[in-house]
């Protein structure tokens, strides 16, 4: 469970589409059950995984046993794009992939629906974020002019 610091506010909270369990319960329904375990293991990832969107962070963590966790400032969000395959525009799922000035490689969160929706909230935030920083720095510097 994610723990919001105490000026965040939710945006947009995000689990896996439903997409995420065609397969498992295709191929567990056709091997009689045999494949169940991948099907299991895939609702434990559903109800694990978690994405928030914030006005000031991108929250992530996943795992079932052990749990990483992290966060991305949004002033710190270089890049964010999106890809969607072939059964992804069909049905509205793709990956989102979100580049950040610590991370080298970046993050990849797949299965999120409506991908270049989830794009355009990140976006907006971090422009909010750019923009009140560029506000706060402007009453600073004509504070200094003034004296």
């Amino acid at each position: 469970m994610i723990t919001l610091g105490t000026y965040e506010h939710e945006l947009k909270r995000v689990r896996k589409h439903w997409f995420f369990f065609f397969w498992p319960a295709v191929f567990t329904f056709f091997s009689s059950g045999i494949l169940l375990p991948w099907l299991i293991y895939r609702i434990f990832v559903y109800f694990t995984d978690e994405f928030i969107i914030t006005d000031q962070k991108i929250h992530f963590s996943h795992g079932i046993i052990s749990k990483k966790a992290d966060s991305i400032p949004m002033d710190k969000v270089n890049e964010i794009r999106y890809e969607q395959g072939v059964f992804g525009r069909m049905v509205g799922y793709g990956t989102v992939y979100i580049q950040s000035g610590a991370m080298s490689i970046g993050n990849n969160f797949t299965f999120i629906p409506d991908p270049a929706h989830i794009k355009g909230i990140i976006e907006s935030a971090v422009e909010r974020k750019q923009d009140n920083r560029d506000r706060r720095l402007a009453g600073y510097i004509g504070d200094a002019v003034r004296r």
